[in-house]
């Protein structure tokens, strides 16, 4: 529905620039490659979500960098401009209309940050097209664990034998 390479680009060209540092090419795609290093992490339940947002920005600048850094304050930065990318896919809005219009029931289901995802959708004035929103930071189990579904099918009126999920990753969708 809303695209999630534009809006972390952009909030880190904003954190560097806060930083003083230049985000060229090569440095956008190191920190993208070892952020999605981490996210995989999180899903295979190697590293807890406060290890991710420590390690991702603490890490990275002092291997990459070679400073030394406090990954939560560059986190809590990052994720603040986060919030406000809501850049659209082509089509999310009339396929969520067509659904909705159809009286189709439609949930949200993320493993995003909880305050970064409810801030998009109300930016980008997409949240009343959901009964619910499910965001693993809330339920305590990040998808792909059978426990997210569990808990995504015994709080909605979703029916599993009739639920489509539409996601941008095979491996957590």
């Amino acid at each position: 529905m809303l695209y999630s390479q534009s809006a972390e680009q952009q909030a880190l060209q904003l954190l560097f620039s806060d930083l003083k540092l230049k985000l060229d090419e090569p440095a956008k795609q190191a920190f993208s490659n070892f952020n999605q290093s981490l996210w995989k992490k999180l899903e295979k339940k190697q590293i807890t979500r406060e290890q991710l947002f420590e390690e991702r920005f603490h890490t990275f600048f002092k291997n990459y960098y070679h400073l030394e850094i406090n990954g939560n304050s560059c986190s809590d930065q990052y994720l603040s401009y986060l919030a406000y990318g809501h850049e659209e896919v082509d089509g999310a809005r009339e396929l969520l209309t067509d659904l909705f219009s159809a009286k189709k029931q439609l949930y949200l289901a993320t493993n995003g940050v909880f305050k970064v995802q409810i801030q998009r959708l109300k930016d980008a004035k997409m949240a009343e097209f959901f009964e619910q929103v499910f965001v693993s930071e809330k339920i305590g189990s990040e998808k792909p664990d059978p426990e997210f579904f569990k808990y995504f099918f015994s709080h909605s009126n979703a029916d599993p034998a009739q639920t489509l999920i539409v996601g941008d990753s095979l491996s957590s969708d």
